[in-house]
């Protein structure tokens, strides 16, 4: 039992990552150029909606009800492309990217990811100004409000 216990916790401690891990020094040489093209991740995660795409016979069966049902997530969705590129226009503004980590964020990624945004805080601090992150977030919140 407690071979069992020293291994899950080798694992656990081998799995975090630490200044000699490759994808550790990775990221800080990927913070450093992006810093240097003015050009830093702002990591989000989750799956993007994708529309469906109906053929013309589908449509042509579907009730009323359903077309219309249609027409209005079509707008909706349109709608959100605009917000998606107002976004993307405010991000840049700040000298960000979206970067999506995917809809799974396992813990070393995380961890990189947070360390990203460390090396990083203090180019965009410099580059923003101070609190420059809450005046974002409020042009974001804009956005919704528009």
């Amino acid at each position: 039992m407690l071979k069992l216990g020293v291994l899950i916790f080798a694992l656990t401690f081998l799995s975090c990552a630490n200044l000699r891990d490759p994808s550790f020094i990775e990221i800080l040489e990927n913070a450093q150029h992006d810093i240097k093209v003015d050009s830093v991740k702002y990591f989000t995660n989750g799956l993007p909606f994708i529309r469906p795409v109906f053929a013309q016979s589908t449509i042509d069966t579907m009730s009323k009800a359903t077309r219309e049902h249609i027409e209005k997530m079509d707008e909706i969705l349109n709608r959100s492309q605009v917000e998606r590129e107002l976004r993307k226009n405010i991000l840049t503004k700040y000298g960000l990217y979206e970067h999506n980590l995917g809809c799974m964020v396992d813990k070393q990624t995380s961890i990189l990811a947070k360390e990203y945004k460390r090396v990083t805080a203090f180019y965009l601090e410099k580059r923003n100004g101070k609190d420059w992150e809450e005046k974002m977030r409020e042009e974001m919140i804009n956005i919704s409000n528009d």
